[in-house]
């Protein structure tokens, strides 16, 4: 299974909301009012893109990353993140010269 990002033009995001209804991906970003990203396994964002472009989407692009950024799928790993980090000692940096 891939992951990634997949850019929607030229639908609103109440459009694409409705759009990726049962279909395992999730709103990422908003970078214009008809310029939504999707973020999930590529067979759903696929699917997404379909139904986006069938309903007149200009334009949808897949994006030439490989990661699920700015959605739930990334939170099981940010969690073990923390719990990592939680582990770390952070003191003030110092120069010594």
């Amino acid at each position: 299974h891939g992951y990634g990002l997949t850019a929607i033009m030229g639908l609103t995001l109440p459009q694409v909301e409705n759009l990726i209804q049962g279909t395992g991906t999730y709103i990422a970003n908003l970078n214009a009012e008809t310029q939504i990203v999707i973020a999930g396994a590529d067979d759903g964002m696929a699917q997404v893109a379909e139904r986006a472009l069938a309903k007149g989407a200009s334009k949808a692009k897949r994006l030439a990353v490989s990661v699920p950024s700015h959605c739930e799928l990334l939170a099981e790993p940010a969690q073990k993140l923390v719990a990592a980090f939680n582990s770390v000692t952070l003191s003030r940096p110092r120069c010594a010269y």
